[in-house]
């Protein structure tokens, strides 16, 4: 994690990693791909004045994180820094199904929901406004926590001996997609690696993304992800590694040597006939076991066998 001064840098309280470079993802729920990102690079001021519920700046991030998704029957799930009633109805009409839980504070939401609080619903209690293909409602448990769906309605679902809207029992299964993708590659933090590079750490937690992307793709049927990157490993180091000569292939290799020092006393080399000039050397070749002057027999001999 970065750590160095950095103006994109965050800080967020209820995350692992506190302070680094936060990225807003569009992932698939059930296996975690990564569909598209984007840096959060600060600030960054609306194109268009932000009375117009559906050009601020989340709703903009949001539907640019969706272009090239319409109308192919997805479902948003999204938490509630980034849903609305505007922005619900603005996918809705592109084509997207949207679900999620909801800040009241948001614009055109009911002053019925603003208003009400924990004290005045009992447990399990669920309250609802339905406009159009949007329902927007607040359901008691702990807490007070309010939703909102382009598809659910206000149903509710038994659960054991209590019934809870079908939203909750749905919101719990599929808002997981951006928490799985980090789960399967929380076991492998390449981005943990020391550097004072912030470009570096941006590089590993998109390389770590792409392979599991790929197992993804692959069919995660085919290997599990650890043997996916030891195969991914070994595949792209086979393209560098060079062979470790073998004791047969030494022996085939034609290079001179000398022959060993003999045991009697002197410092003197055995020598033997040159296969050649027929003068006594000290040089051989390995591969033929042949004994040749160095300088003036051993390409002539080479050349002709």
């Amino acid at each position: 994690m970065w750590k160095g001064w950095l103006d994109i840098n965050q800080f967020i309280r209820n995350k692992a990693a506190t302070v680094g470079i936060k990225t807003y993802e569009v992932c698939e729920s059930n296996s975690g791909y990564l569909w598209r990102f984007e840096v959060h690079a600060g600030h960054e001021p609306p194109a268009v004045p932000e009375d117009n519920p559906i050009t601020g700046i989340v709703p903009s991030l949001v539907l640019r994180l969706l272009d090239g998704l319409e109308h192919k029957g997805h479902t948003i799930w999204m938490d509630n820094f980034y849903n609305s009633p505007a922005l619900a109805r603005e996918l809705k009409s592109r084509g997207f199904d949207c679900a999620g839980t909801l800040r009241t504070n948001r614009q055109f939401v009911p002053s019925e929901l603003v208003n009400v609080s924990k004290k005045d619903m009992a447990v399990n209690h669920v309250m609802g406004c339905t406009s159009g293909d949007v329902d927007v409602m607040v359901w008691r448990d702990k807490s007070r926590v309010a939703f909102i769906s382009t598809y659910h309605g206000v149903s509710s679902t038994k659960c054991g001996d209590t019934f809870k809207p079908t939203i909750v029992l749905d919101y719990n299964v599929c808002m997981g997609g951006v928490d799985r993708k980090d789960q399967r590659l929380s076991m492998y933090p390449i981005e943990r690696t020391r550097t004072r590079v912030w470009y570096k750490k941006m590089f590993r937690r998109l390389l770590n993304a792409s392979v599991l992307n790929a197992h993804i793709l692959l069919g995660n049927q085919l290997s599990t992800h650890r043997q996916f990157r030891k195969a991914l490993i070994i595949d792209l180091l086979s393209a560098h590694r060079t062979l470790t000569p073998t004791s047969n292939t030494i022996a085939t290799v034609h290079a001179p040597a000398q022959y060993d020092l003999i045991k009697t006393g002197k410092t003197d080399r055995l020598k033997r006939k040159c296969a050649v000039c027929g003068k006594r050397t000290i040089t051989y070749c390995k591969a033929c076991n042949v004994a040749m002057c160095m300088l003036t027999c051993y390409e002539p001999y080479h050349t002709s066998h």
